[in-house]
Parts: C-alpha cells; structure tokens; sequence
C-alpha cells in the first residue's frame, strides 16, 4: 500500500501534539511495510526543512516541502471580507504547493492519499483531477470550527469578536461542504466522530485516536520529584493554551502559593510569546521548548491543562497519564479522552476547583500516588500507537 501524507507542517521534529500524532503514524505505517511519502509546508510558523528529518524517514520515505506564508496580514484579512471562504483556510491555498502535489500525483500512483487536518482538503479537487482512482482521506485532528466557535465566545464584544464570528460561519459551512467530497474520514475523538455524522457526513468513518510509543514510556522511573511542582507542557503559539495558561496564572496560582509558598509552576513548549501576562509572579519558571518531554516532566509532581477551547484530544495528556502523572484539567483538556475523574485523572472547571485539587493533591500524597499510577495503567492499556495503526491499515484496505 502506497500513501502519500499531504501536511499543513512537518510531522519532524516532534515537538508538539500534532507533529507527534503524525510522525508516530508514519513510523508505524513505515514498520508495517507501507511506503509512504510526505508533501508538507514550511511556513513561518513551522519553518522546518527535511534535513530535520530523522534519518530512518529520509531513507524511506519521499520527503517534499514547498515554504508557504500563513502568516496573518490585515491587508488580506480585510479583503476576505469580499470572498466567500473563511481567513482561516484561505491562507493554506497555495499555488506553489498545488504544483509540487501536482508532480508527485503525475509520478507515483497512490492508493492513499492522507490529508492532514482541514486545511489540507482545499487540494482535494486537485488530487481527483490526477488520480481520480486514489482514496483521499481525511485525518480530522479535531472538528475546526469548534475551536475557533470557544475561543470567539471568550472574546468580550466589539470589532474583532464580530469578525471571527464571520470567519468562523464561513470555517463551518467549508468544513460541513468538505464532508462528502472525499473518501473516509479519520476522526481522533468518538466525539468528533459523531459530530461529523450529526452534520451531514455520509461517507465511512473509522476513528483512529492519537496513542503513544509504548517503548519510549515504558522504564520511566519518577525518581527526585520536586515537591509541590507543577508542569504544563504545550506550544504557547495555539491560542487555547495561552488563553488557559493566563487565566491559571490570573485566576489559580496566586491562590496557590498564598497557601503554599514554596509551590513552583513550569511552563514548557514551543513558539513563547514575547510576553506571558501574569508569569512575572513568585514560583513560575518559562522554560520554553524543550528537546525531551519525558526528561522535561520525569521530576514534575503534577500536570495541568486549563483548556477552555480546542476540539479532538490533547496528546501531551495521554503522555502524562503514560508518565505516571496526576493531571488536572478542565474538561475540554481531556476531551477526546476516554477517562474517569477521580481516578485517573481530576476534572477541573473553575478557579476554585482547580485550586482545591491541586492543593488536595499537594497535601494527600497518598491520592496523589493512586491516581499517576491509574492512569499509566490507564494510558498503557488503552493508547497503543502501533495498534491504532494497525486498525487503520486494516480500514484503508476495506474502503
């Protein structure tokens, strides 16, 4: 089976949650005896090259980028007032990227063709043209309206909450048109799934979520943790986590170390702005990106995702719970996850819950102990990259 990975970003390095979804997928299909080639852009945001690749990938694989500006430009955000399609997918259409995918369809015959988020399904016309015999399917990361429907609603009313409102109606109305004109769809979430089925999608649908390497987790040792630490790992250039991470730093810390004074808050991930409001405070650390995840929060006590908005799931949690952490989160942090609050995980929605379960956790080591090991036993059960990718192999032979 030949499969072709069309990507907003390079699945290499894997730094954040859906370059890791990717590149495990690719790895494993590559160790199930799939060739498989990548096409995917270099922007200013991701300005990875292939020469960052891992050296396995280069060997065996196809590797393909063509640099495109995603950039957001006011000029162009204010003439899309004047098109019918949202900002937020117009910036991907690329006729440079149309040229590249257009030469590797005329050069190899693919029975898969892998669409990487939304975005990605603007070149679907494209791929039917040349290969009209290929599957072109969608790897749905989450349902992208959703997410930009929760960030608006936060926005207090004026100017800029009326124009992602348009922007988010018209996102809404491609990615209900987009359902139908493809092959399969591959949603990450149960939940995602049914919310294409609830909008119209008739085409088959197999869920396949984001696991882990079993391997990579499996000698962790929590040994030298830091007492009373805590830890978010996630790329700050995604609005929902900077959104969440300014109100845990408005809203819970200062509550936090007013009882525990001796309390420390790291914050890793890619891409940091150039200033976190609220991280100047006593016990808060920016760490930035880090190289390893695991060595990052091997000597962390606890772990948050004070998410708001999104849509799909949080890799990074499920590498949590694989890490043998207690985790707090809202409920949208853990969405897509199929966990139980209370034992494998503490479900957090307002300031005051936040705070009273992790100074709960600080106090009651005991609960804290109980719930990191549920939920690596948890994540080791249930979040198999490699089986997950057998699954799909096993779907894309019957479509």
């Amino acid at each position: 089976m030949k499969v072709l990975f069309v990507c907003k970003k390079s699945p290499f390095p894997d730094h954040d949650g859906e370059s890791l979804a990717i590149s495990q997928l690719i790895e494993n299909f590559i160790a199930e005896g799939l060739q498989v080639d990548i096409l995917f852009m270099k922007t200013p945001k991701h300005p990875i090259d292939k020469k960052d690749f891992p050296e396995e990938i280069l060997n065996n694989c196809r590797v393909e980028s063509v640099t495109v500006d995603t950039n957001l430009k006011i000029p162009d955000a204010v003439l899309n007032l004047f098109s019918n399609i949202s900002y937020h997918v117009d910036r991907f259409l690329s006729p440079e990227f149309t040229s590249r995918l257009s030469q590797m369809l005329n050069e190899t015959k693919y029975d898969i063709i892998q669409l990487e988020g939304l975005y990605m399904s603007l070149y679907t016309p494209v791929i039917k043209k040349i290969q009209a015999d290929a599957k072109i399917v969608l790897r749905a990361h989450n349902v992208e309206f959703e997410i930009w429907e929760r960030l608006t609603e936060q926005l207090p009313f004026g100017l800029k909450k009326a124009y992602l409102n348009l922007q988010t109606k018209r996102l809404k109305s491609f990615e209900i048109n987009q359902l139908n004109t493809i092959d399969a769809i591959v949603p990450i979430t149960e939940k995602d799934a049914d919310t294409f089925k609830q909008l119209g999608c008739k085409i088959p649908v197999h869920v396949s979520p984001a696991g882990f390497k079993l391997k990579k987790w499996d000698n962790i040792q929590n040994a030298n943790i830091i007492n009373k630490s805590i830890y978010h790992l996630g790329a700050l250039d995604w609005l929902p986590n900077l959104e969440g991470i300014e109100w845990f730093l408005e809203k819970v810390w200062p509550e936090i170390v007013s009882e525990e004074p001796e309390a420390n808050f790291y914050i890793a991930g890619r891409n940091f702005p150039k200033k976190v409001k609220f991280s100047s405070q006593k016990g808060v650390h920016l760490i930035g990106e880090v190289k390893d995840a695991k060595e990052f929060c091997i000597d962390k006590q606890l772990m948050i995702t004070p998410l708001f908005s999104g849509s799909g799931m949080r890799l990074k949690v499920v590498e949590g719970m694989a890490a043998g952490k207690t985790i707090v989160s809202t409920k949208i942090g853990a969405e897509g996850i199929n966990y139980t609050s209370g034992e494998n995980i503490l479900i957090a929605n307002t300031a005051e819950e936040f705070t009273s379960a992790l100074l709960e956790c600080f106090k009651n080591e005991a609960l804290t102990e109980k719930i990191g090991k549920n939920a690596r036993d948890f994540a080791f059960k249930h979040y198999d990259s490699h089986k997950f990718a057998q699954d799909l192999i096993a779907f894309y032979s019957r479509i």
